[in-house]
C-alpha cells in the first residue's frame, strides 16, 4: 500500500471528525469532550488515509459508548512525536479476547449482543494506516469500564516523506 506523506496538522485531520462526533454524541447521549488541539503539531500524513484511522476509533467510541457515558479525546506531544487518546466509557473489551482486537473481521462478544453494526475490519484497517506512516496503536480498556486507544505519530521533521 502506497501513501502519500506531506506535513500536515493533527488538528486539521481531526478537527472535521470530532465536530460530526460531537453532533451524534449529543444525539445518543453521550458526553464528548475534544480538548484544545495545538496547531503546531505536525505529523507526516496522508491525508486520504490517516483520518480514517481517527474515524475508525472514534466510531467504535461512538458504537460501543451508552446513553449516559462519555468519550474524550486528546492531542499532544511526546519528544518527536504526536500523541491521540481516544477513552471512552464503554463496553469494554474482554481480556481474553485483547489479543485478537486487531484482527481482521474480528468482533469481540460483547460487542456483537449489541446492537452496534460493523464488519469487524475498523480496528484491523487503523492498525495498518497508523503502521503505513510509521506510527503506533495501543489500547487499554476494562470489561464493563471502557477503553483507551493510544496513536502514536512521528512529528513531520522525523516522518518519512513517503512510505510503500
Amino acid at each position: 500500500m502506497f501513501f502519500a506523506i506531506r506535513p500536515v496538522s493533527v488538528e486539521t485531520v481531526l478537527q472535521p471528525i470530532i465536530n460530526d462526533a460531537k453532533a451524534r454524541a449529543a444525539e445518543n447521549g453521550i458526553r464528548f469532550v475534544a480538548g484544545a488541539i495545538d496547531p503546531a503539531i505536525i505529523v507526516g500524513a496522508d491525508t486520504g488515509r490517516l483520518p480514517a484511522a481517527f474515524q475508525n476509533i472514534i466510531d467504535n467510541a461512538l458504537g460501543y459508548t451508552l446513553p449516559g457515558g462519555s468519550i474524550d479525546i486528546r492531542v499532544g506531544r511526546e519528544g518527536d512525536r504526536a500523541v491521540v487518546t481516544v477513552s471512552d466509557t464503554g463496553i469494554g473489551i474482554p481480556e481474553k479476547e485483547k489479543d485478537k482486537i486487531f484482527n481482521k473481521f474480528f468482533r469481540a462478544y460483547n460487542a456483537q449482543k449489541l446492537i452496534a453494526t460493523g464488519n469487524g475490519l475498523g480496528l484491523y484497517i487503523s492498525k495498518m494506516i497508523v503502521a503505513g506512516h510509521r506510527g503506533d496503536i495501543s489500547f487499554q480498556s476494562k470489561e464493563g469500564e471502557g477503553t483507551m486507544f493510544t496513536i502514536v505519530l512521528p512529528l513531520a521533521e522525523s516522518a518519512p516523506t513517503s512510505s510503500v
